[in-house]
């Protein structure tokens, strides 16, 4: 962490947390983020934020992820949904955004921005679309790090 934010002249309003494919996590908050920030490890995971309404978001994050069930998209939706209970952030809760990476699968990304209401809720609609249906069976098949020869065996992709 020191190697990637020692040399940056920006890094007192940085934030970064990092998690290896082993599990082993680590953050770094400058000093100038906007309170509360901070960050929480745990097994197979971590959780960091700034503007948040309390350090309580983080706890509730990383809890509901680590007894949530389903697929690790699944799980990081249930902790978002925690940490908005929780608090969320200071300002209000307008977006929310996923990123899965896996070497077995396609990177899954997905965002939602500037919803008014429920942005986790339009987060979770939009991932059950993306990861079912037509679309779903097309992103089962595309090329991945663990099988980048990969070839589509079904071409029909209609819902």
């Amino acid at each position: 962490m020191a190697e990637v934010t020692g040399a940056d002249r920006g890094r007192a309003w940085r934030q970064l947390a990092a998690l290896d494919p082993t599990g082993r996590a680590a953050a770094f908050t400058g000093e100038e983020n906007t309170p509360q920030m901070g960050a929480r490890s745990f097994p197979g995971g971590i959780a960091s934020g700034n503007m948040l309404a309390g350090l309580e978001v983080l706890d509730a994050l990383s809890e509901a992820f680590q007894g949530a069930g389903g697929s690790p998209a699944e799980r990081l939706i249930a902790a978002l949904r925690a940490a908005d209970r929780a608090g969320s952030d200071s300002r209000g809760l307008f977006s929310a955004a996923l990123l899965v990476l896996s070497p077995a699968h396609a990177p899954l990304t997905l965002r939602i921005d500037y919803h008014d209401s429920d942005p986790i809720g339009a987060l979770q609609t939009l991932h059950a679309r993306a990861t079912s249906g037509g679309y779903g069976r097309w992103a089962r098949q595309v090329p991945c790090a663990e099988d980048p020869e990969r070839i589509l065996s079904e071409t029909d992709f209609r819902d």
